[in-house]
């Protein structure tokens, strides 16, 4: 019989009134979900605008701190580009197929954010005509123009004069290449972005190689207002891997393309064999990706990841909208109350010099007041499933009936890696044979278009709760979150006043 972490005893201890021997706790310790708590507001003397989201995991910077969720409805290469393009990253899903896995990876890597790499284009023998039909049909108004594949020159439909000439050939009225500004393709995104905004008549940078060779273009409007992530000077991807020894070539492949994040995932990440692949992944990363490991709900847990070296712990068992291992294991404790013990636990292994990961949120998380309130009980990042799989750029190629219409409304699917529809495709073979009683659902949440459409505004609550509370990044939210006084848990009534109580339009 395995007995709690020496540690873990002591710090339970501290937190809860000691039990006499051999009768548990006799009082059961209060559990609270994210739904169930808000925090006082603090006086600022800054502005929403001047936050910080920033976070750091182990070696890795992130710009925003969430994390899409390793699942197959929500992090394919689309969601891992749209991700690295906010700031934040997506943990790619542990596909049955290795090469599958590794080659959506490489895929992501090799983007670069807010690119318009195939852009509608013209040749050019084309006429005018051939523009106005296709500005008719797009509406694009920056259409390049290339002879084969090498860009010549740009048209500009604000500066076409249709009626009358119509045959005229593009060439006559197209800005050429040499009066262009343009960049090459290894151009490192600061430049980019710093001759968009400051450059005189840069409305537009195409991206041409040595032989010019057309391969996109930038707009200053896409690259304003963003910070996308970066690691080792490529994109920031992550990848879920499971305790199996071949996932150790998996993350070794990865290594070599430059993964930023390795996701060890499992829904009871306090046992042996998550532990001892901790051990083998930290040992073979050396500090060139963050490692994580998880999901636990002890303070035990997280003790015995910090053991193995790891960079983070994930925290949440059964907290996810489409979960059900709560309900049909009995596992579980509420996210803000298993925030807070294991914040607690972190700050104890710091007093005594040892390490002590940081903290993920995973479940629950389904919104920006949500993340506030889990970065404030003591997480560093969330991990986000359903707030994400609204996005157009969820899921992954392989998933059918990704999309639907109900009532003029689009709807993605959204279903959880142990759910049966899971569990039967093996989409990512993360249980293997053994796992057939499902712990998930299958259903689907309202679509909210692509990512870059809606993220700024979800990342201006973020940080509008930041300043709420008077702080400037997550040390001071930490802060914060610690101090006496400052949560407040709802009654059944004090949810309901909390929530809209109105009808809203459709």
């Amino acid at each position: 019989m395995h007995h709690l972490h020496t540690l873990a005893q002591e710090l339970y201890n501290k937190l809860y009134r000691k039990a006499p021997e051999g009768y548990g706790w006799i009082n059961v310790a209060s559990g609270l979900t994210l739904s169930e708590v808000a925090f006082r507001d603090f006086y600022t003397d800054f502005e929403p605008k001047d936050v910080s989201l920033a976070t750091q995991i182990g070696p890795v910077t992130m710009n925003v701190p969430v994390l899409a969720a390793a699942m197959d409805t929500v992090s394919g290469p689309r969601m891992a580009r749209a991700m690295t393009g906010v700031g934040g990253a997506a943990v790619i899903f542990r596909h049955r197929n290795p090469e599958t896995q590794l080659a959506w990876i490489e895929e992501a890597i090799r983007a670069r954010p807010y690119l318009v790499a195939n852009p509608v284009y013209v040749q050019s023998d084309a006429r005018i005509e051939d523009v106005e039909a296709l500005y008719d049909r797009t509406h694009y108004s920056t259409i390049p123009v290339l002879k084969g594949d090498v860009l010549v020159g740009m048209i500009f439909t604000r500066d076409i004069s249709w009626e009358g000439h119509e045959k005229h050939p593009v060439t006559q009225w197209m800005k050429p290449l040499a009066e262009l500004k343009t960049v090459s393709a290894d151009t490192d995104f600061e430049t980019i972005r710093n001759r968009l905004l400051n450059e005189k008549e840069c409305g537009v940078l195409p991206v041409v190689n040595g032989h010019g060779r057309f391969r996109g273009m930038y707009f200053p409007k896409d690259v304003r207002h963003v910070d996308p992530a970066w690691h080792i000077g490529k994109p920031l991807v992550g990848m879920a891997v499971g305790v199996q020894v071949g996932d150790l070539e998996r993350v070794t492949g990865a290594l070599e393309l430059g993964i930023g994040v390795i996701v060890i995932d499992s829904s009871h990440g306090n046992c042996l064999p998550v532990i001892e692949q901790a051990r083998r992944i930290v040992s073979l990363v050396e500090d060139r990706a963050a490692v994580i490991a998880g999901n636990v709900a002890n303070i035990d847990g997280y003790i015995r990841l910090a053991e193995t070296g790891v960079h983070a712990v994930k925290a949440g068992i059964g907290s996810g909208s489409i979960c059900t291992t709560s309900q049909v294991t009995g596992a579980g404790v509420p996210m803000w109350s298993l925030l807070r013990e294991l914040a607690f636990a972190k700050t104890e292994l710091e007093k005594r010099g040892q390490h002590a990961p940081v903290i993920i949120a995973d479940g629950g998380v389904s919104g920006p007041g949500f993340a506030v309130r889990a970065l404030a009980a003591g997480a560093h990042a969330v991990m986000a499933g359903e707030w994400l799989a609204a996005a157009e750029e969820a899921g992954s190629p392989e998933i059918q009936n990704a999309r639907r219409e109900t009532k003029g409304v689009t709807e993605n699917r959204y279903r959880g890696m142990a759910s049966e529809g899971a569990i039967k495709d093996r989409s990512s073979d993360r249980y293997g044979m053994s796992k057939s009683a499902p712990e998930g659902v299958d259903g689907w949440v309202q679509s909210r278009g692509s990512l870059n459409r809606w993220w700024n505004k979800d990342a201006e609550l973020i940080r509008g709760g930041f300043a709420h509370l008077g702080a400037r990044n997550i040390e001071e939210l930490h802060a914060r979150g610690n101090q006496p006084y400052v949560w407040v848990s709802f009654t059944g009534a004090g949810q309901q006043q909390m929530a809209v109580r109105v009808a809203t339009n459709p």
